[in-house]
């Protein structure tokens, strides 16, 4: 709807979720406090709601809000602001950005939030569960030019971010960083390329630094590395992402490789790697995709005797690597079909092999050995997104 300068949009997606895996609860990425359980049909995971508020201040300068509605890390359904800033863009070249801001780096979507802007159900949980809040409060710059017979678009971001992290005991906290970074496009016909990199400037918290002085009390060697490398004053993990994507006519497809690096245990070390192939025909498009994530590290304890009043601490420093863990590879397929240029439903079916990963929650009970082992998932998923 609009009103000389003022345009509101709204998006929403409404879905339902289910799988097999006994003990386990499925989310759709680390800010959900709660997931779909085995059998259940959920309709939280897959469903949100948004609003986005336009206005135009001049013909070179607007201001855009908009908000999100869906389920928190503490288990409710809650709202945010997840982006609201004022663009000023004194040509089709150059568009500058202040407020809140989004960095999301997903190829071939409008947003992750907007889910009528891609082909599958959800973004893929590998790929980009482990981010919740995919923007910034800072500002970015995008420079867009003709470059031989397509268009080179650069774009830097940066500012402090939030997000929201879901723990399997009920518990849930706030993450804040400052985040940095860059994208390349080159884009010619339905080609589009694009790397990215981003870093990510933390601070210890003060459960970490609590643990780091348990740590350090013992004075064991190992336990007082560990203790250096958790009460670091600033921590900091670099992100590279390289994506392909194909869209023309039918076909519609994408390639992405991503790894991730940080500078302590208390952050994520993988490499992650993604694929899509959907086929237009009519209003059906049928699609099938794979995603993997892998953890370069194996996680380590603190180096303490296994003795009864050294254990918590060797399990608190297991937990806290076990935060981060993404090891797990998923086999989608699934089709799309288009009632509408507002409209669509989706229909998809996913076969994950979690090896060691905290994406979804796990309470098996754990095994001899303390670890409740590998598993198989189906998850099945319908939904429908609209526009408006």
């Amino acid at each position: 709807m609009a009103v000389d300068r003022f345009t509101i949009r709204g998006f929403g997606t409404a879905g339902v979720t289910t799988h097999d895996a006994e003990g386990v609860q499925f989310r759709r990425n680390v800010g959900q406090g709660e997931g779909a359980e085995e059998g259940d049909i959920d309709f939280n995971v897959d469903s949100l709601a948004g609003v986005q508020l336009e206005f135009e201040l001049g013909s070179k300068v607007d201001l855009m809000l908009q908000g999100v509605s869906r389920l928190s890390a503490d288990g409710s359904w809650g709202a945010r602001m997840s982006q609201g800033f004022i663009r000023y863009s004194p040509d089709e070249s150059l568009v500058m950005r202040v407020g809140r801001v989004g960095y999301d780096i997903y190829l071939l979507a409008e947003s992750r939030q907007v889910g009528y802007s891609y082909l599958t159900v959800r973004p893929s949980p590998e790929f980009y569960g482990q981010i919740t809040d995919d923007d910034i409060d800072g500002a970015d710059i995008s420079y867009t030019r003709r470059f031989g017979p397509g268009l080179i678009r650069a774009r830097v971001f940066g500012g402090s971010g939030s997000g929201e992290l879901g723990f399997a005991d009920g518990t849930h906290r706030a993450s804040k960083s400052n985040i940095y970074g860059s994208t390349f496009d080159y884009i010619y016909r339905g080609w589009t390329g694009r790397v990215a990199f981003v870093q990510f400037n933390y601070h210890s918290s003060e459960p970490l630094r609590q643990l780091a002085g348990a740590l350090r009390f013992t004075g064991f060697p190992a336990a007082v590395a560990i203790a250096d490398d958790l009460s670091q004053d600033s921590m900091k993990a670099l992100g590279v992402q390289i994506g392909l994507a194909y869209d023309e006519g039918p076909m519609l497809a994408q390639v992405m490789y991503g790894a991730g690096n940080a500078d302590s245990l208390t952050g994520p070390n993988f490499d992650k790697s993604y694929a899509l192939f959907g086929y237009r025909w009519r209003k059906w498009t049928p699609f099938v995709a794979h995603a993997g994530s892998y953890d370069r590290e194996p996680i380590h304890d603190a180096g303490l005797p296994a003795i009864p009043m050294l254990q918590p601490l060797n399990a608190a420093v297991e937990a806290v690597q076990a935060a981060t863990r993404s090891t797990q590879h998923t086999t989608s397929l699934g089709v799309r079909y288009d009632f509408s240029s507002r409209v669509d439903f989706k229909l998809q079916f996913d076969r994950t092999r979690v090896r060691d990963s905290a994406l979804n929650f796990d309470y098996r009970p754990p095994t001899s050995t303390g670890s409740a082992g590998p598993f198989d998932m189906n998850v099945i998923a319908a939904t429908v997104d609209f526009v408006f």
